[in-house]
């Protein structure tokens, strides 16, 4: 860089980071001008990173796997890179941070059927880059878990012919479906309702005296 036309003792310039500049100065006037200045140099700090582009998923995805992949384009001048997933898209309920070497996060596993937000931001010894846009993406709904049967245990005798049948909640369930049948394989089925959305059912009036076999499942 060389400017002839400074009239102030001081002069800013836009340089690039980590490199070495060597400076001097002399003054003119109508009459001629002065010999340079005793050359000085100096180094310039690291330069901050800049604002990363977010790649994978991509905004607003959705049926994305539990445990995805994060990616985006890497920046120069970033030595770290801090990533941040949050609930909310002001990113204040943060479920996982981390950094990276390398532009690409596995995350751990997410809760299914789940809105996340997220961010990444470069950094290195001395600066620190601007957070990118704030991306968000939804994981895939996945089926409920196998139901765990409560009452009447397996293999009661002399129950009610209007029982009242109980099962455990299981996660990620809207309904439950609840077949009655008076065979193991479930050929001769008596009762079947795919729409119970509690955790019981009254069924009945059964036959009194014959053995019946029962079965829930979750449904979303």
């Amino acid at each position: 860089a060389f400017d002839s036309t400074v009239v102030d003792t001081s002069k800013r310039f836009l340089l690039s980071g980590l490199n070495t500049f060597y400076w001097r100065v002399r003054a003119k006037n109508d009459s001629g001008q002065s010999i340079f200045s005793t050359q000085r140099k100096f180094k310039t700090r690291i330069a901050i990173p800049a604002k990363p582009n977010l790649l994978t998923p991509q905004n607003n995805s959705t049926n994305v796997a539990l445990a995805p992949l994060l990616t985006w384009n890497p920046v120069e001048f970033a030595s770290i890179y801090e990533i941040e997933v949050s609930l909310l898209p002001n990113m204040t309920s943060l479920v996982y941070t981390d950094t990276s070497s390398m532009p690409i996060e596995q995350l751990p596993q997410l809760s299914s059927n789940e809105k996340y937000y997220w961010r990444v931001r470069g950094r290195n010894y001395a600066e620190v880059g601007d957070y990118s846009d704030i991306w968000n993406f939804k994981t895939i709904l996945i089926p409920p878990t196998q139901v765990t049967l409560l009452s009447p245990p397996n293999g009661a005798e002399n129950i009610l012919t209007t029982p009242t049948l109980s099962w455990n909640p299981i996660s990620l369930a809207d309904k439950y479906q609840l077949r009655i049948a008076t065979d193991t394989n479930f050929t001769s089925i008596i009762f079947n309702d795919s729409n119970i959305t509690t955790t019981s059912r009254q069924v009945g009036p059964l036959s009194s005296g014959v053995k019946y076999f029962w079965q829930v499942r979750g449904k979303n």
